[in-house]
């Protein structure tokens, strides 16, 4: 993994960057469709070291499913445009609970982010997940 995510680093690092936009305050992404679940992600940056997120995952648009809602808190440390997010499992909540078959015990490891500017507005954000290589873009909510 630490391969991995030296290679991301090193990609990036030898692109362009721009400046990071003030993270402080709340982003949203686009809802996020697999199959006929969606998925809405909000991260909010409460100051320069606290971060929650909150996750809905809904499947109850085109059948009998499940709405659940994810919540927990962390820390985040940014290095250059290189954000590395440490979750508190002990604030972890899900409503009504965690989906079935869901494994959220994996939660426990940290997780290394890229964060990239858009080069249009300051409130728009592109972020890749070293872990996956997903990208995910978010939009700063006003």
């Amino acid at each position: 993994m630490k391969r991995n995510t030296l290679a991301i680093i090193f990609l990036f690092s030898a692109m362009s960057i721009f400046a990071l936009p003030n993270l402080i305050g709340q982003w949203q992404a686009a809802p996020i469709w697999d199959g006929l679940e969606r998925t809405e992600l909000e991260l909010n940056f409460r100051d320069t070291v606290n971060f929650d997120t909150k996750v809905v995952v809904d499947n109850t648009e085109f059948s009998e499913g499940t709405r659940t809602t994810m919540t927990m808190r962390g820390t985040y440390q940014l290095q250059d445009s290189l954000c590395i997010l440490t979750a508190d499992l002990s604030t972890f909540t899900a409503i009504p609970a965690p989906l079935p078959g869901r494994d959220v015990t994996d939660l426990n490891h940290l997780d290394s982010l890229i964060i990239m500017s858009s080069r249009n507005s300051e409130d728009v954000m592109a972020i890749v997940f070293a872990s996956s290589r997903e990208v995910v873009v978010f939009y700063r909510k006003k």
